[in-house]
This record gives C-alpha cells, structure tokens and sequence, in this order.
C-alpha cells in the first residue's frame, strides 16, 4: 500500500523517553504463514520420535558431570526403551564398567577428577568382560578432537549440544 493512498491508517503513540510521539504507518490485514505470497514457509525442524527406534534394548552407562545434562539423557533414552545408569565421575564409570556390562557407555571427556580419553583407555585395557561401544560427547569437536577420541579408544564422537538423532542412529547400528 502506497502512503498517499486511502487504505486504512493505524495511529500509534508513544511515550517513550517522557514526550508522547505519534508515528503514522499503513494498517495491514494480519495474514497466515502458508498464504504470505513471496515467503517460504520453512518446515519445524524434525523432531525425535516418542517410539522407541532401536532394534532392541540396550545397557547404556552415561558418564557426565552436569547432573541435569546426564538426567536429561537419561530420559531421553530411557524413553526408547534402553536400560540406563548414569555416574558423575571419571572413577564412578571406572568402577561401574568393572562390576555391570554395558553395551554402550557415552562419556564426556571433561570430567571433574580424570578425563574421558582415561576412561576410554583403561575400558579398553582391560583383558577381561565385553567391550562396550565407547561414545565421546564433548563440547569440542574438531579434526584434532576427534583424532583424539579414536586413539583413546572411542568408536564415535558426538559435539554438544548432543544431537539425539545422531545417537539414535548410533544405537541402530550393528556393534
């Protein structure tokens, strides 16, 4: 609509910074995303399936320092059917790994009294028991990172925030 034209006007005022100011502006019919005429309408991001995806349940130990970040995983996977134990520590995943079996164990690399290539490395170590798919989750994931994270042992990495469709994909492989 053209200023000078008669289509409806909408008056505004304002009172900001102590005087009153009216500003003159063209009224608009509101319109609907799907019938904006030159704008593309994006599509809402895929969201995770409430249906459990994996093939069969899985022992997955989570190893994070954040209490809520490990709470939400926890959820998260528990939500697909997968048995889950969370620890906080370095040492906690040491020991939980040493007395339970686990097919998947995803584990921060930075944690408060060891890191995660440690645990990975003494995972990997040890002679005896099942050998767990070991998933990184850090904050850093560049070239050198993940170079890092194969050597110490783990076979994926994943950059938080985590994206659950790719640890979903994660779990549907074949170990």
């Amino acid at each position: 609509m053209a200023w000078g034209s008669r289509s409806p006007v909408r008056w505004s005022t304002c009172t900001a910074a102590g005087s009153p100011r009216t500003a003159r502006a063209p009224a608009r019919e509101p319109r609907s995303r799907s019938s904006s005429p030159g704008r593309r309408h994006d599509p809402e991001p895929p969201r995770p399936s409430a249906q459990p995806r994996s093939r069969r349940p899985l022992a997955i130990l989570i190893v994070e320092d954040n209490t809520d970040l490990a709470a939400t995983y926890r959820t998260l996977l528990e939500r697909q059917g997968h048995h889950v134990t969370a620890v906080h520590t370095g040492a906690d995943a040491l020991t939980a790994t040493e007395s339970d079996v686990f097919d998947v164990v995803l584990c921060d690399l930075g944690l408060p009294d060891t890191d995660g290539y440690t645990v990975a490395r003494t995972v990997r170590a040890r002679p005896h028991g099942s050998r767990p798919r070991l998933i990184a989750v850090s904050g850093f994931s560049q070239g050198t990172d993940r170079s890092l994270s194969r050597a110490a042992g783990f076979d994926a990495h994943l950059a938080k925030p985590l994206p659950l469709n790719d640890l979903l994909d994660l779990l549907d492989e074949p170990a």
